[in-house]
């Protein structure tokens, strides 16, 4: 535990509070605290950080810092008390979130349940608490449960909601045998659908704020590739029990979900797998098709004459794959005038291009 602790009480000091706050010295007082734990005189530095938390008892850093001297102590449940006042007064900080799971594992199951469930009874909105009860209930095999509580965390803080996903895949996993699976399949899809939605409505109101919108389109992202995954799973245990209609059209749902890149891939390989060669070509021939969508946008909007060349090379290169020899060759002709430094490369997929357009044309 003490491994988990230490490097978070070492961020957490780069953003202490560096004033002088009252008669105390704030940055002084949590010097002498540290110098004193280095030296193991734990009994003397908790009594700094006492000192630190009744002039300021909002400042979660100081009952982190003071939890790793209970630990050193063997005090757990002092040690259990601090994090907790930590973890809840850190205003859902996500940093926090993996270092309160592996201290809460390690403790008696019902009491990690019951300190879960008194910090979700106190805050409803504590969407990091239901990812770790999430936790704790894959230990007890509640699946349903462990759904139940990444889909809260996921509705309360949507840009975080891809976090706890693996936890919904091994809990549908274990379900799979139950009659109620694809009900279960049904309902965590339909959920991440609309995640998805309002992800997108948080995009539109985050115009001006790039660092946000990047978070949101991320989350939104992730959130598609999970859904194509639930709907490939959901259609082979449609597929097993003698269904096969149903798994038909869970797979023609796949492609309907961004990143369509990454569906057609996931289907291009199901097909393969069974053998169903035709659907695999076809699907091939789309993924080709969104893949170059996808970079003749990047090719548009980008500033940058290096990334616009290599993005050309890269589209040249998925022409070549689709047989159509004249537009690479374009492609990379045009690398060459958009930037220099892709000279050499062009020039080389130029030569093969051509190499490759007169031996499809010389075959009868």
């Amino acid at each position: 535990m003490t491994k988990q602790i230490l490097p978070l009480v070492l961020l957490v000091i780069s953003f202490s509070i560096l004033s002088v706050n009252g008669q105390i010295d704030v940055r002084a007082t949590q010097s002498e605290a540290r110098d004193l734990a280095a030296a193991n005189k734990f009994d003397a530095a908790i009594a700094k950080w006492d000192l630190l938390i009744s002039n300021d008892p909002k400042q979660y850093s100081f009952f982190l810092q003071r939890a790793a001297c209970f630990h050193a102590k063997n005090d757990h449940p002092a040690e259990w008390k601090d994090l907790t006042t930590a973890f809840t007064l850190s205003a859902n900080n996500e940093w926090l979130e993996n270092s309160f799971q592996a201290y809460i594992v390690k403790i008696p199951l019902d009491e990690g349940m019951r300190i879960v469930d008194s910090l979700i009874a106190s805050d409803g909105s504590n969407f990091i608490a239901y990812r770790i009860r999430a936790v704790l209930k894959m230990s007890t095999k509640d699946h349903i449960g462990v759904i139940d509580d990444v889909l809260k965390a996921g509705d309360i803080d949507l840009p975080t909601s891809y976090r706890g996903l693996p936890m919904i895949f091994d809990s549908l996993t274990a379900l799979r045998g139950e009659k109620e699976a694809s009900i279960q399949y049904e309902r965590v899809v339909v959920r991440l659908e609309h995640m998805i939605r309002d992800l997108d409505a948080q995009k539109v109101a985050a115009t001006g704020n790039s660092f946000k919108k990047m978070k949101i389109l991320d989350a939104s992202r992730q959130l598609g590739t999970a859904i194509q995954a639930l709907l490939m799973e959901w259609a082979v245990l449609c597929e097993e029990k003698g269904n096969p209609q149903e798994a038909n059209l869970l797979l023609d749902k796949m492609v309907t979900v961004e990143p369509k890149s990454m569906a057609y891939r996931y289907r291009l390989n199901y097909f393969k797998r069974k053998g169903r060669l035709e659907e695999a070509a076809r699907d091939k021939a789309k993924l080709i098709d969104v893949d170059i969508e996808a970079i003749t946008t990047t090719i548009k909007d980008s500033d940058d004459s290096l990334l616009k060349a290599l993005s050309l090379i890269s589209r040249g290169d998925l022409y070549v794959a689709a047989k159509q020899f004249d537009k690479a060759i374009a492609d990379y002709e045009a690398a060459i005038t958009t930037s220099k430094f892709s000279e050499a490369k062009a020039n080389a997929k130029i030569a093969e291009a051509r190499r490759l357009r007169d031996a499809s044309e010389q075959k009868p």
